[in-house]
Parts: C-alpha cells; sequence; structure tokens
C-alpha cells in the first residue's frame, strides 16, 4: 500500500535538500568533476530530482519516532484559531499563491523569449550552413533554427523539442565556427534544456527548498562541464587548445553582457568561477584519468540513498497523559490514558480497554507503564 501524508512529505523534504546540498558541492568541486565521470554525477541530479516528486510511505516504511523535532513542527502547525483555521491551511495557501505567481512570471518570461525569437533574422549564410552540415546531423539540423543576435552578445541555445541556436552576427574563422556550433548543437542532442525546464519548474512548485536553488546552479555548472567534456573528447591536445582560447575570447567579449542577460533557460557562458572550473578541466583534459571503480561506485551510492529514503520514516510521538477520573460508587479504578483507550482495574487484575475492547495485562507491564507516562 503506498500512502502520502504529512510525515511522508517531511520526509522527502529533508532527504531531498540533504542530497541536493551534497550534489551542488559535488558539482562545484574541481577534483570531484575531474575524477567522476559527469554522466554519473548527472545521473545522481535527476534521481534527487525524481525522490522530490516522490513523498510516498510504502508498507514496508518502518516509522522512526522523533518526539524532539516533529513534535514542536507538528504542534506549531496544528495551532488554530477560535474559527478552526490552523496554521498548516495558512502555509499551505501561501504556498499555492506563491508558486501560483512564479508559474505565471515564468510563462509570462517564455512568451517574452518565443516573441524576440520570431524577430531575430535567421543566420544562414554560407559560412554558417556548410560549416553546420558539418557538425550536426542532417536530421537534426532540420528541427534547430540558426538565428542571429547583436555582434557584443554570447552564442547559446534554448528550447527542449525545436532548438535555437543564436549566434553573434560577426565574422567568424571556421575552426572558431565549428566548434561553437558543436558546444550548442551538444547542449541540444544531450537535453539540457529539458534538464533545465524541469528543474526550473521544481523550484516553482517547491520555491521554500533552502537547497533547491542552489542545486539548480549547481547542475547548470554540471551540464555546462559535460558539454566541454563532450566536445573535446576525441579531439587532439591542440584542438582541445584551440577550442579552450576561444571560450575565453568570448568570455572577454561578452561575459559583462552575460551577466546582464542571462537566462536559466538558456545555454551559454556562465559566470567567472564556473567559467574558471570549466577553463581548468579543459586544462587538464587528460592529464588524469576519470576513475571507473569511483564512478561505480558513485551509481551504487546513488541508489542505494535513492531506495533507502523510501524505508523509514521519522513522525512524531507522545506519551499520553494518565489523569484520575472520579467514577462514584464504581470500585473499578478507572484511568482514562487518551481518547477511547483506559487502564481499567478489576480485582486483582488489570486491563487495557481500547474501543471498548478490553485486554489484559500484567502487573508489571502495568507498572512499566504508569512509570513511561509520568517521565
Amino acid at each position: 500500500m503506498i500512502t502520502v501524508n504529512f510525515y511522508s512529505f517531511l520526509m522527502t523534504v529533508f532527504i531531498s535538500n540533504m542530497i541536493m546540498l551534497l550534489l551542488f558541492l559535488c558539482c562545484k568541486s574541481v577534483r570531484i568533476t575531474r575524477t567522476v565521470n559527469l554522466n554519473i554525477l548527472l545521473f545522481g541530479c535527476v534521481l534527487c530530482l525524481l525522490r522530490t516528486c516522490l513523498p510516498f510511505e510504502f508498507h514496508i516504511t518502518k516509522e522512526i519516532n522523533a518526539p524532539a523535532i516533529y513534535n514542536p513542527i507538528y504542534n506549531f502547525l496544528n495551532i488554530k484559531d477560535k474559527n478552526g483555521f490552523a496554521v498548516y491551511h495558512g502555509a499551505v495557501i501561501l504556498w499555492t499563491t506563491v508558486s501560483l505567481i512564479l508559474l505565471i512570471i515564468f510563462i509570462d518570461n517564455y512568451s517574452g523569449i518565443k516573441r524576440r525569437l520570431t524577430l531575430l533574422p535567421r543566420m544562414n549564410t554560407p559560412q554558417v550552413m556548410r560549416i553546420a552540415k558539418e557538425v550536426i546531423p542532417t536530421d537534426d539540423l532540420k528541427k534547430l533554427r540558426i538565428l542571429a543576435i547583436k555582434h557584443d552578445g554570447m552564442p547559446k541555445t534554448t528550447g527542449v523539442f525545436k532548438g535555437v541556436i543564436m549566434l553573434p552576427n560577426r565574422k567568424y574563422k571556421d575552426g572558431e565556427l565549428k566548434f561553437i556550433l558543436l558546444h550548442e548543437y551538444t547542449h541540444y542532442k544531450n537535453h539540457d534544456g529539458a534538464i533545465k525546464w524541469i528543474t526550473e519548474l521544481l523550484c516553482i512548485l517547491f520555491w521554500w527548498f533552502p537547497a533547491l536553488h542552489l542545486f539548480k546552479y549547481g547542475l547548470e555548472s554540471a551540464l555546462e562541464l559535460r558539454c566541454d567534456f563532450d566536445v573535446a573528447k576525441g579531439k587532439k591536445k591542440s584542438d582541445i587548445r584551440y577550442y579552450t582560447n576561444i571560450l575565453i575570447d568570448l568570455a572577454k567579449s561578452t561575459l559583462p553582457n552575460n551577466r546582464k542577460h542571462r537566462s536559466y533557460l538558456s545555454s551559454g557562458l556562465s559566470g567567472d568561477s564556473e567559467f574558471n572550473q570549466r577553463i581548468s578541466m579543459l586544462v587538464n583534459y587528460g592529464k588524469k584519468r576519470r576513475s571507473k571503480a569511483l564512478s561505480v561506485i558513485t551509481v551504487i551510492l546513488c541508489l542505494v540513498i535513492f531506495c533507502t529514503s523510501f524505508l523509514f520514516i521519522f513522525q512524531s510521538y507522545y506519551l499520553p497523559p494518565i489523569e484520575d477520573i472520579y467514577t462514584g460508587d464504581s470500585s473499578d479504578d478507572v484511568i482514562e490514558m487518551i481518547d477511547d483507550i483506559y487502564a481499567l482495574d478489576k480485582s486483582n487484575d488489570t486491563y487495557i480497554v481500547i474501543n471498548d475492547n478490553p485486554i489484559k495485562i500484567s502487573e508489571e507491564e502495568h507498572e512499566e507503564m504508569e512509570q513511561d507516562l509520568k517521565r
């Protein structure tokens, strides 16, 4: 049986934020990105996004009492006014309202991008079309549009199903244009646009996740690193140096403009620290072989964390209070515990009465229960 409840949702929040923070640190670590296959890190990112969307509790899930943490949260969220309006009602309303506002802003921005793209001219010069046919397969080239932007802009790619490559409208050397088009096409081929869309929508839905926004930009860095790695794969050292110099020249001419007009939904040059990480990886490309054993261990670790996160769940726990109740002429000692649960002393035997069903317990069990409840 699969259920979704308050505690399974809190467990998802806790696990997802911890994994997101860990993956963010991994994506920003030069040593890790040089050693571990970047596709493995992205696999962990996908599992993390999937875990965020699955706040489930299964029949095999073990419930672990955590009153020190969960009791205050549960008590706070269940504070009610005289009309029965609880704090969690207000939290749900706030969550929904902010998510809708962010979604409207997202749709408006996307519509604005589409409108601006329709105004851009196609960059179908003989040089561009010749180089594009060399680096992009014919079937994919039919799905792509190559548009011209201002000469001081930065090359970038956007789109999920039908990609758009935007190139600054200036003169290029054949080798320079080849690597720029190959880089942007690699983003499209790797479906980086779709990954960014999913991440952005999750950021809208779970806008109050503290680690999700860090994770988003860590993921962006990992996508750029993977793209650079794919472009450099199989190339000569001289070609990799040439490609690295192209990135540096583009950074010098477009980085200030990049900061001003940057959009998360498009792929292009990143910020200073991310750019330095990319250059460091390319400069050291091939000097240290990526560890296959470490990559396999990372995959296993990601799967273990993902699967085991469903095996346990933390929840609040309350010890039922004991109150003596006056019972009139009855010789039985009736102790109300909570709701319809009673401890009933009758003659020399003690029973626990739950929903009118008496369950006999020993005197030692009764005394132990009373001691636990008085703590």
